[in-house]
């Protein structure tokens, strides 16, 4: 009998297990041996567990990828072989017969589905928000929705084939993820698959390579004028939708920050025929999320911000954009840099008081930035940390704005915020507890 592989037990495997029928012959890899999957073994008991053992290859039909798992040489003889190779989003698709809008991007994805989901909501659109965000796509089939909100990575990409009949969303590309993908190219033809079968396609349109390459309907946003889409008229002070030839008052809207953002939301809006001036009144509730230019703390006069969702340049560039007193900023950099350069941050940080480069690349980073920059080395983000309080004086501003991810030290950018944060407070009360025996 031909069985099914899942290839990944993280909570992406786990959900595929608990969708497949237990009459399906099931195998189930995952290369970490811990007390978590072992666990596994006892609650899908029709399954065949290999843990970071080799896997039999005859008689496999179909194999069901996580998306944090790269194509191994396994993979690859599949590959070769024929065998079909897809994710957990396709099984949903397979399956699901509502609206779908789907969003990926290098950068503001996470926050444009979340601000879409919040302002779906509070319009009364049942609207679920799935895939690399919120829960598993396929544990969402069960539940009652009206819309389906897709954050999709260029690795689920790469393993989706029945996207159609949908809104699909290019926020922006920059270089990322250049340790999986062969290079540029390969990743940005991963984030074009979101487009084929689409009826609407929105992207920026200060990114050419988030352009659909295939005929569909397109709308553009960008902080400038446009003919066609979603623009900013600084002029007058109006955010402008020229489909609807709908106009909103910039005092309207929430932090300047989210501006791409909501632009971004009110076209989707605007192709999905939701009130939009209900959907701006529903903006002001949408909270952001953590680990996006987050104000930790003010300590002493100096202002602390974790960004440590910001895992390539692009995104670092985005948040260095956000202060205009750079000459008061104290940037820290660091992590794993995916093989990207770090080049194009030389003007970002041109005027930075100092550079605080930590991490497993951090000789990459500065091996890439002028060699006249005020950089100081560190090991890890303790280090980093410690030696922004050491130079930070009243009226500074310290950024966490890693530009890489955060595997060579914690197992997530939400880990190495929480990490951020804990240590800003440790040593604020370490600073403390000096001062008072002075």
């Amino acid at each position: 009998m031909k069985a099914t592989l899942v290839y990944g037990l993280g909570q992406t495997g786990q959900s595929v297990l608990r969708f497949l029928p237990k009459a399906t012959n099931i195998i189930a890899f995952d290369t970490r041996c811990d007390q978590e999957r072992l666990a596994l073994k006892a609650q899908f008991p029709h399954v065949r567990f290999y843990l970071n053992e080799v896997v039999p290859s005859e008689n496999i039909e179909q194999i069901i990828l996580s998306p944090g798992l790269g194509f191994d040489t396994f993979l690859q003889q599949a590959k070769g072989c024929s065998i079909p190779i897809i994710g957990d989003v396709e099984l949903f698709l397979r399956h699901n017969t509502k609206p779908i809008v789907a969003v990926t991007g290098s950068n503001g994805k996470s926050t444009v589905v979340s601000m879409l989901h919040h302002v779906m909501r509070q319009c009364g659109v049942r609207s679920i928000l799935v895939g690399n965000i919120g829960y598993p796509a396929l544990d969402a089939l069960n539940t009652d929705y009206e819309l389906a909100i897709l954050e999709l990575s260029s690795f689920q990409l790469e393993s989706t084939y029945s996207l159609h009949d949908h809104i699909a969303v290019i926020t922006n590309i920059t270089p990322d993820h250049l340790d999986r993908h062969a290079d540029f190219e390969e990743y940005c033809a991963a984030k074009q698959r979101i487009y084929p079968g689409a009826k609407h396609a929105i992207c920026h349109a200060d990114f050419v390579e988030s352009y659909p390459d295939v005929a569909v309907s397109t709308h553009y946003f960008a902080q400038h004028k446009l003919d066609n889409g979603a623009y900013i008229d600084s002029t007058c002070q109006e955010l402008v939708l020229t489909a609807s030839n709908t106009r909103v008052a910039l005092s309207q809207l929430p932090a300047e920050q989210y501006l791409d953002n909501i632009l971004c939301v009110l076209l989707i809006a605007e192709q999905l025929a939701m009130p939009l001036s209900e959907c701006v009144n529903v903006l002001h509730g949408f909270k952001g999320l953590s680990h996006r230019l987050e104000k930790v703390a003010n300590i002493n006069g100096v202002e602390w911000y974790n960004d440590s969702k910001d895992t390539n340049v692009g995104a670092a560039i985005a948040a260095l954009s956000r202060f205009e007193d750079s000459a008061n900023t104290i940037v820290l950099l660091g992590g794993d840099a995916k093989e990207q350069s770090f080049r194009d941050l030389a003007g970002p940080l041109q005027d930075a008081k100092y550079i605080i480069v930590y991490g497993a690349d951090a000789a990459k980073i500065i091996h890439d930035l002028p060699v006249n920059f005020p950089i100081i080395k560190a090991n890890t983000l303790q280090d980093a940390v410690e030696n922004a309080f050491k130079v930070a004086i009243s009226g500074n501003r310290i950024l966490l704005t890693p530009a890489c991810a955060s595997f060579d030290q914690f197992n997530n950018y939400v880990e190495r915020g929480e990490c951020f944060a804990k240590l800003v407070k440790q040593y604020s009360g370490k600073d403390n507890e000096t001062d008072s025996k002075k």
